[in-house]
């Protein structure tokens, strides 16, 4: 009989934490922990980053489709991780400070 790890099946990151929505952070500084991306399951044919943060020494999760975050949380090597940021929404637009 087979062991499950024989299969090469690796599990998807699971982030520990209840999930909040990115405008309740916004202009607050946080630690952004790990991230993960993926389709969106809202705007088909775009991505979904989500954000393992730590505010306030609890661990939260944010789910968005920004395509700024998106495309600068991608140019962060892994040893960057953790880091502290803010997250600011100018005009229609979220970014990273």
């Amino acid at each position: 009989m087979k062991n499950f790890k024989d299969f090469g099946i690796s599990s998807t990151k699971r982030f520990e934490g209840k999930s909040i929505e990115i405008e309740q952070i916004f202009n607050i500084p946080i630690q952004v922990l790990d991230f993960s991306l993926g389709p969106s399951k809202t705007k088909p044919g775009t991505e979904c980053l989500t954000l393992h943060i730590l505010l306030d020494e609890v661990k939260r999760i944010i789910w968005t489709g920004s395509n700024v975050l998106i495309e600068d949380i991608k140019k962060i090597p892994l040893d960057g991780f953790p880091f502290i940021t803010t997250i600011v929404k100018q005009g229609k637009f979220f970014k990273f400070t």
